[in-house]
């Protein structure tokens, strides 16, 4: 250009000069600069827009760059996210340019000759909340857990939140808050206060998260008083089997049932194949079976008359001490299993059909057999317990059961 503090070329770059006497011409550059947003409120995907910047002489020897628009930002219709700004890196957590209306102007650091472009990525933010569901509870209620969450339009998914989960303030009659289960009421389980990162992290995921309460059964301990008589039974700490009998709890499981036996295996089983140590039959297919290995590990879990639950790991090991077998086989509900509140299976089942009764301590047939220690057995339907099974004594003849 023949002129200062423009960005209109007088002669392309390359061009001849027709010179008639001393003259001076001042250097014009340009780049490219990028803005990466959501350009409506609701859009789905990213659109990269591009802006013009120049740098030319503002005097005769000196010079700067110009200014460009940025982009409109808008709020999202659909997922709560708002702008804050624009920022240069993927990583960026404040904004390098603050969102002061539908749009505002940008002059980012040039340097003479510079070609290379700047890229900006729309930064947004929102409140993330953690909903509490008392899931059966009678009363009470637990307040949302927020925190501020935020997504950079050059990133996949927002940054990582990490949120500590409320106390319980739900009850529920006749149970005991146990813990906080995610996403569903069979979810994976966390306890009250622990830290628990927010999974809601794409720009189309809403805002809110569901935790829904889990519940225990309440124990009650009854005392008799035989007022001169006879106690007809004595409760025992555990029954232990040999792994060739079993208990008949003359129980026939319904098909909506959540079953809990508390046991400890007294030895391994006796070959190298899987051994029941609950069910209600000894046969494949036999409704809620509950396999062991020879190296203590939980087996293959027989749910339906043909179909059965996988394991997740097979490094799943029952530990010595006392452990807690859980089957959910409720209903419309995953047919999930538990060993000690964890869940260890990763696809659910089918309806169970039983019309053989419940099982403690079963064996498959011939030698091969599973000692174990039965501490008790809880049967829930609906939320109350329909059976409580505790290990006892018939003072009368002595036979347990």
């Amino acid at each position: 250009s023949t002129s200062v503090n423009t960005t209109d070329t007088t002669y392309g770059d390359g061009a001849s000069v027709a010179c008639n006497g001393d003259m001076t011409l001042y250097g014009i550059w340009k780049r490219d600069v990028k803005f990466t947003y959501y350009n409506s409120a609701t859009a789905t995907s990213t659109t990269t827009g591009t802006r013009t910047q120049y740098y030319r002489n503002t005097a005769a020897t000196t010079g700067a760059a110009t200014s460009v628009n940025t982009y409109t930002l808008y709020n999202s219709s659909n997922s709560g996210w708002a702008p804050l700004g624009w920022v240069t890196t993927t990583s960026a957590t404040s904004a390098s340019i603050s969102q002061t209306g539908a749009a505002t102007t940008a002059t980012p650091s040039i340097t003479t000759g510079t070609t290379t472009g700047v890229q900006y990525y729309a930064l947004y933010s929102r409140t993330a909340k953690i909903a509490y569901n008392g899931n059966g509870a009678t009363g009470g209620t637990t307040a949302n857990t927020t925190a501020t969450q935020q997504f950079n339009a050059g990133a996949s998914n927002a940054y990582a939140l990490n949120m500590t989960l409320a106390n319980n303030g739900f009850t529920k009659t006749g149970h005991t808050f146990s813990k906080w289960a995610a996403g569903s009421a069979t979810g994976t389980t966390y306890d009250a206060g622990a830290t628990f990162t927010f999974p809601n992290k794409t720009w189309t995921s809403t805002d809110t998260y569901t935790m829904y309460a889990t519940w225990t059964p309440n124990t009650y301990n009854i005392t008799y008083t035989m007022n001169g008589g006879t106690a007809p039974y004595t409760q025992l700490e555990y029954l232990q089997t040999d792994g060739t009998s079993y208990i008949n709890t003359g129980f026939v499981p319904s098909a909506d049932y959540i079953h809990e036996m508390k046991f400890a295996l007294a030895g391994a089983p006796s070959s190298s194949g899987e051994r029941y140590i609950c069910g209600t039959g000894y046969t494949h297919g036999r409704s809620g079976n509950v396999r062991v290995t020879s190296d203590k590990k939980i087996g293959a879990i027989y749910i339906g008359t043909s179909t059965y639950v996988n394991i997740l790991s097979s490094s799943t090991t029952v530990p010595d001490s006392v452990n807690t077998i859980k089957l959910d086989l409720r209903n419309n509900a995953p047919s999930y299993v538990y060993l000690n509140d964890v869940k260890i299976s990763n696809s659910s089942a089918s309806t169970i059909t039983s019309t053989d009764s419940l099982k403690l301590g079963t064996s498959s047939a011939g030698s091969d057999k599973i000692a174990i220690k039965i501490y008790g057995d809880t049967i829930t339907q609906n939320g109350a317990v329909v059976h409580n099974f505790v290990p006892a004594r018939r003072n009368s003849d002595n036979v347990l059961g």
